[in-house]
């Protein structure tokens, strides 16, 4: 049994994202469920493979737009990637599930309700697991890139991984504005405005976090922890 303990403040984003006042009181609850499902099928993912490696006092923790599992035991580097790897392979893994039963049964005949829910798990385990394996700090593809630079460039890995995960967010805020900007002169409906501050947000943590490493940690070493799991090893049980 691995312990999940969720964070209020992921219930309210999910309701942010989930909610359409357009929508059925049903679509909308049904959406949150897909988006919770997701995500913790995707920490599931990480936490079975950190089990597997033998880490011990495995958690997961749901907060804000995601989660993180967290343990006592500090995997090797190819254990640790293939960690990371896991959590975006899950949620593949469920997509594939969700679109194999869609496609070869008949409960699209039977209930348009659970045809739509597969529908909404397809599509956002497909975007969550890809989003995640983008190279920027701290998604999933930002640590491995981190653990990449590091065989090379162990005293600079941190520092190259903010400013390569800036310069990834800059040249996707770029084109994501070029896109919602066409759609907007053709009068289409592309949402892209919250991927837009998703990926704004990223590029601030990793200039502050550049910032915070320059100025305190010289020598590239690891940064003060932030989050209350991090701080204090007796933290969940508080």
């Amino acid at each position: 049994m691995i312990p999940v303990r969720i964070n209020p403040w992921f219930w309210l984003i999910i309701i942010f994202i989930a909610w359409n006042d357009n929508a059925t009181l049903i679509r909308n609850f049904n959406v949150m469920f897909c988006l919770f499902l997701s995500v913790l099928v995707h920490e599931l993912g990480h936490a079975v493979a950190a089990r597997y490696f033998g880490a011990t006092d495995v958690k997961i923790v749901l907060y804000g737009m995601g989660g993180v599992t967290i343990s006592r035991t500090k995997l090797k580097r190819n254990q640790f990637i293939i960690q990371l790897l896991s959590g975006p392979g899950a949620g593949f893994i469920m997509c594939l599930l969700a679109c194999l039963i869609l496609k070869f049964s008949s409960i699209g005949d039977v209930s348009s309700f659970f045809a739509m829910t597969l529908t909404y798990l397809v599509n956002i385990n497909l975007l969550w697991s890809l989003l995640n394996l983008v190279p920027v700090y701290p998604l999933d593809g930002g640590q491995i890139m981190e653990e990449l630079i590091s065989i090379k460039k162990p005293w600079e890995s941190r520092i190259l991984t903010f400013k390569i995960s800036m310069l990834v967010t800059g040249i996707i805020v770029f084109f994501l504005i070029i896109i919602g900007l066409i759609s907007n002169f053709f009068s289409s409906r592309i949402n892209i405005w919250f991927t837009v501050i998703i990926f704004l947000s990223l590029g601030m943590i990793n200039f502050q976090l550049m910032r915070q490493t320059l100025l305190g940690n010289d020598d590239g070493g690891d940064i003060q922890p932030q989050n209350p799991w991090e701080k204090e090893s007796d933290w969940w049980n508080k």
